[in-house]
C-alpha cells in the first residue's frame, strides 16, 4: 500500500462533518426539569394613574375614573386652563375620564378628590356644584353644595335676580318657572371658571270653592259645593263630620247642628298640593243678601246704577246686605234668557236700562254670587218685576 493524499482528505472531511452533526444532536436533546423554563421573562411592575378625557355625563348614576397604565404614582390632574361658559355637567367632569364601572363611587366622591387638592397660586380654578333637589313645588328651598377646586371666592346668580357670594348658599324660589343657576369660581390672577345648572319650580293649584247652604241644612237638606280650583288633577274633600269625597263638585247632608269645617285639598299632575278651609259651615249668622221683588226705574233716563239706599221710589234694583263681600257678581236676564245687566261692584245696581234704552215692564230673573272674607259664600237666584211709573 502506498499513501494517497487525495483519498485521505476526502475521508477526513466526511469524519469532521459527522462529528459536527453529532454535537448538534447532543445539544438539542438535553432535557430540563418538568415545569421549569430555561428562560425567565422579566415583567416590569406597572402602576396606574387617572387620565384626563372628557366623557359626556347624561344622568345621576354613580361613576368612577377609568385607569390606564403609566409609570407614575396615582394622582388627579387638574386642567391647565379654566373651563368657561359651561351649561352641563359634561364639561364640568371633563377633568376626569368618567365611566359607569363602580356603583360605589359617586360624583361627590370624585369632586372631593378635586377639592382635596391643596390650593396652588399657579393653578386655575375648577367650578362645580350640586343641588339638594332638581325640581319641586313653589316655594322651593334648594341647598347648594360647592365642589369647586383651587378657588379663592365665589359668585352665584340664581336666575331670578337673586345673588350670593357664600360658598354653600341656601336659596328659596318663590315663583314657578325654569331657573338657570350660574356659579363663578375665581382663582389667583383673577382667573375664572363658571358652571351652570338648572332647577324647575312647579306651581301650586289655585284652590277655591263655594257652597250653597240651605236654611234646613242641619236637618239633612243637602249642601252643594262648587269647585272653582284651577290647575288641579285630583281633589279630596273633608266635610268635618267624618265624611269625605273625591268628586270635583260634591254635595253633602249633615244630620244635625254642629261645628263643621269643610276642607278641600287639590293636587296637580306634578304632585303639588294646596288647600282651602271654610269654618263652621252651618253657623246661624250666615251673611245676608236680600233683593226687592219689584222696582220702578227713573223714566227720564239712565242714572248709571249708583245708589245710596235712600233713592226715592226705589228706582235702582240693588241688594240689602249685612256685610260687604270680597267677591260679588250680579246678573239680570230678560224673559228670553238674554243677559242684559252684569256687575262685580256691589255698590252698583240695575237702573232698568239696557244700552241706554228703558226696558219694558215685566218680570226679570236675577242671579247673585258673593264670597265673604271668612270663606262663607252666598249663591242665590230670584225674579224682580220692573214697573213703569205714571208720568
Amino acid at each position: 500500500m502506498h499513501f494517497n493524499p487525495f483519498s485521505f482528505n476526502i475521508y477526513y472531511a466526511v469524519l469532521m462533518a459527522f462529528a459536527g452533526a453529532l454535537g448538534v444532536l447532543l445539544l438539542t436533546t438535553e432535557k430540563s426539569e418538568p415545569g421549569e423554563s430555561t428562560i425567565s421573562p422579566v415583567i416590569p411592575e406597572v402602576q396606574h394613574s387617572i387620565i384626563e378625557q372628557p366623557v359626556e355625563k347624561t344622568d345621576k348614576s354613580t361613576y368612577t375614573a377609568e385607569k390606564a397604565p403609566v409609570t407614575s404614582s396615582p394622582t388627579i390632574i387638574l386642567p391647565d386652563t379654566p373651563i368657561k361658559d359651561q351649561d352641563t355637567k359634561t364639561e364640568a367632569l371633563s377633568v376626569l375620564n368618567i365611566t359607569k364601572t363602580d356603583p360605589q363611587v359617586t360624583e361627590q366622591d370624585i369632586a372631593k378628590d378635586i377639592v382635596s387638592e391643596p390650593y396652588s397660586p399657579s393653578s386655575n380654578p375648577h367650578a362645580w356644584f350640586d343641588m339638594s333637589v332638581q325640581a319641586g313645588c313653589a316655594p322651593l328651598q334648594v341647598q347648594f353644595k360647592n365642589f369647586s377646586g383651587n378657588a379663592l371666592q365665589y359668585s352665584w346668580s340664581f336666575g331670578d335676580g337673586g345673588i350670593s357670594d357664600e360658598k354653600d348658599p341656601v336659596y328659596i324660589f318663590d315663583e314657578p318657572g325654569l331657573y338657570f343657576i350660574t356659579m363663578t369660581a375665581t382663582g389667583s390672577n383673577n382667573t375664572l371658571c363658571t358652571y351652570t345648572d338648572s332647577v324647575r319650580v312647579f306651581s301650586l293649584p289655585e284652590v277655591r270653592f263655594e257652597m250653597d247652604v240651605p236654611e234646613k241644612a242641619a236637618a239633612g237638606e243637602p249642601v252643594y259645593f262648587y269647585n272653582f280650583t284651577r290647575d288641579a288633577a285630583d281633589y279630596s274633600w273633608n266635610f268635618g263630620d267624618g265624611n269625605t269625597s273625591g268628586l270635583k263638585d260634591p254635595s253633602h247632608s249633615y244630620m244635625g247642628e254642629g261645628l263643621y269645617n269643610v276642607t278641600l285639598v287639590a293636587v296637580t299632575t306634578e304632585g303639588c298640593r294646596d288647600s282651602m278651609t271654610i269654618k263652621d259651615v252651618l253657623k246661624a249668622d250666615q251673611p245676608e243678601i236680600k233683593f226687592p221683588t219689584a222696582f220702578s226705574p227713573n223714566m227720564s233716563g239712565s242714572v248709571g246704577g249708583n245708589y245710596t239706599g235712600l233713592e226715592s221710589n226705589n228706582d235702582v234694583f240693588h241688594p240689602y246686605r249685612s256685610e260687604n263681600p270680597v267677591e260679588y257678581l250680579l246678573r239680570i236676564f230678560n224673559r228670553n234668557g238674554h243677559l242684559i245687566f252684569e256687575t262685580n261692584d256691589i255698590n252698583i245696581g240695575w237702573d232698568g236700562y239696557y244700552r241706554e234704552e228703558l226696558q219694558p215692564p215685566g218680570v226679570y230673573v236675577w242671579k247673585v254670587r258673593a264670597r265673604f272674607a271668612d270663606g262663607r259664600t252666598v249663591v242665590k237666584a230670584g225674579d224682580v218685576t220692573l214697573l213703569w211709573r205714571k208720568m
